[in-house]
């Protein structure tokens, strides 16, 4: 299927983002492990899987465009010293996803993709989903401390 120049530079470029994200979660997993904070690991592997989910939509729709997946490129991960500014990162990761899904949802409504459309727009609602879990998680970390969130994430 042939697709546009544009609707390819946009996929590969939130592919780069997709396994950035992915691979900034596993760095804080690492992190979550072994400090034995098993349910901030489990929190932190269920937001892999979606970045995994997410890779793989947007490899399919490049093979399917005619277009070899560039999986070998990331950006700089962002990892922090504590679990707050961990949070804190991941919000701005997500929050910058939101802002490229949504210009590339336009993007592909101006090229005439609605196949491209849907999938960014389903990827689209997980990172919606995402910031408002970490605003949430940040919010309790204002209420409770830092250190009465950690002992609740044992």
């Amino acid at each position: 299927m042939k697709t546009s120049p544009k609707v390819i530079a946009a996929l590969q470029s939130r592919l780069v983002s997709e396994l950035t994200a992915r691979n900034q979660y596993a760095a804080h997993l690492a992190f979550a492990k072994v400090a034995g904070y098993t349910k901030l690991a489990a929190y932190i592997s269920e937001r892999i899987a979606d970045e995994d989910k997410h890779v793989g939509a947007l490899a399919n729709r490049l093979v399917l465009g005619e277009t070899v997946p560039d999986v070998t490129r990331i950006d700089p991960i962002k990892t922090a010293s504590d679990f707050a500014e961990a949070l804190r990162l991941d919000l701005a990761s997500e929050t910058q996803a939101r802002a490229d899904y949504n210009a590339d949802v336009g993007m592909c409504i101006a090229e005439g993709d609605a196949g491209t459309r849907v999938i960014f727009e389903t990827i689209l609602a997980d990172e919606e989903d995402h910031i408002e879990d970490a605003e949430q998680r940040l919010a309790q970390i204002e209420a409770m401390g830092i250190d009465n969130w950690l002992s609740a994430q044992l």
